[in-house]
């Protein structure tokens, strides 16, 4: 089932964008963050109770599979439209968590912008 949350989200609204860093050395750390990110969700989907529910094992994804979503998207288009991302994301997963999605697209947004400048308690750029 589709999240209600997205209703919310006009399309006639102007969507915030990520924009592609211009720092070659930044875009060089994406690419390894995002192999990082995929190493990290395959950890995560291995450690899954069997019997959580799809929205638990959801709710446990949700972090790398965004993050993954937001790198792929940036590094392969040049810009992520936020708000077209989390609806292309609500409808391949069937439901959306917009607390997850806002905190990946501040994390990635952070990393291309300063490097992961603002960025506390997390891995970081490397």
């Amino acid at each position: 089932m589709k999240s209600p949350e997205m209703d919310s989200i006009s399309p006639e609204k102007e969507s915030p964008k990520i924009e592609f860093p211009n720092n070659i050395d930044t875009i060089k750390k994406l690419q390894d963050k995002l192999k990082e990110y995929r190493q990290r969700l395959e950890v995560q989907k291995k450690g899954i109770d069997q019997y959580k529910s799809p929205e638990q094992i959801f709710q446990r994804l949700a972090d790398s599979h965004y993050k993954i979503a937001v790198v792929e998207k940036l590094l392969l288009e040049g810009v992520v439209d936020i708000h077209e991302l989390s609806r292309e994301l609500n409808e391949k997963d069937g439901q959306f968590d917009s607390s997850a999605f806002s905190n990946a697209c501040a994390v990635i947004e952070d990393y291309s912008k300063t490097g992961g400048k603002s960025i506390v308690g997390r891995t970081g750029l490397k």
